[in-house]
């Protein structure tokens, strides 16, 4: 299956309610607020069925350039220093062409993975209120 884009209109993001792991649900919301990236599976782990407690979030986030600079520039470093090599990342090729990112994780560390992408989120992607006020009102 291919995704094609229509030529008659344009395409938005839109946030959309998914049934996702408990376990995963605060890494894939958060996940969620960096624009334009687009979780298309996750787990957050079985170890009784053999997975050794390994959570993950499969993603896209545009082009091979745009994914791998999120993956290897931005989350790369953040979660080496706050997990050492406790957390996995890669990129792949997938059937549909667009490239894949994905986050590797041992299950325990859940709900800190998804505290370290609000941050990530909050200081590159959105702005807060206050500063987008202060920006209007500088003079240049």
């Amino acid at each position: 299956m291919k995704f094609v884009a229509s030529a008659s209109h344009k395409q938005v993001w839109v946030r959309v309610n998914a049934r996702v792991d408990q376990g995963v649900r605060r890494l894939v919301e958060n996940l969620s607020l960096i624009p334009g990236l687009q979780t298309v599976e996750s787990c957050q782990g079985s170890p009784e069925l053999g997975f050794q407690g390994q959570g993950y979030v499969h993603f896209c986030y545009g082009d091979w350039r745009r994914l791998c600079s999120l993956v290897f520039s931005v989350f790369s470093p953040a979660f080496a220093q706050a997990f050492g090599g406790n957390v996995r990342l890669s990129v792949e090729a997938c059937e549909v062409g667009q490239p894949l990112g994905m986050i590797e994780f041992d299950a325990s560390l859940s709900e800190e993975l998804a505290a370290v992408v609000r941050s990530i989120a909050r200081s590159r992607y959105l702005r807060r209120p206050d500063t987008a006020r202060q920006d209007r009102h500088r003079t240049t």
